[in-house]
């Protein structure tokens, strides 16, 4: 049985096809002289891998509400995905602006976040610990920005944006 591997460095995306991924070490050059290892994902059923922290996403491009989104995940006994930290951030903005169907590279995708009693939180409950906010943001438009997008345009460089909840946007589950 073949497992696809997606190899993402330096907005160059690389599908290879490999019996036993368990085995492989992949690298990419960075230009001057370090060589830095690549973000591995493995596809099963449309859900991308990051092993290192044994989660697993998934882009789904069906726009939806936030609410109708953070439903749909949990059709797939998953939810919106929390952000907590710089290499998952990362992972999935690659994966968001490489997305097949136009939701990439000038999308904006639902994340976990929404702003609740006045404060931001993950709707799983884990802490709040990782900031990503484009600058001017949070600024809650019109009074009325509570739940979080990623921001795919290649200018933000995966950059959050508070954004009204009623709009309808692709999204990322996680397990």
């Amino acid at each position: 049985m073949s497992i696809r591997v997606l190899l993402i460095a330096f907005s160059t995306v690389l599908v290879v096809t490999a019996d036993n991924v368990a085995d492989r070490e992949s690298f990419a050059f960075d230009g001057k002289s370090n060589v830095r290892p690549v973000f591995e994902a493995v596809y099963q059923d449309g859900w991308a891998i990051l092993g290192k922290y044994e989660k697993v996403f998934k882009v789904i491009g069906d726009k939806k509400t936030w609410a109708e989104a953070d439903e749909a995940c949990k059709s797939q006994g998953a939810k919106l995905a929390s952000i907590k930290n710089k290499e998952i951030n990362d992972f999935i903005w690659d994966l968001a602006k490489s997305f097949p169907d136009g939701t990439g590279p000038e999308s904006q995708i639902w994340i976990g976040g929404k702003k609740l009693w006045g404060s931001w939180m993950w709707i799983d409950g884990t802490e709040w610990d990782y900031l990503n906010w484009s600058p001017g943001e949070p600024n809650n438009a019109e009074g009325r920005e509570d739940c979080l997008q990623i921001l795919a345009h290649s200018r933000l460089n995966g950059k959050w944006n508070d954004y009204f909840c009623d709009r309808k946007l692709a999204f990322v589950c996680q397990k």
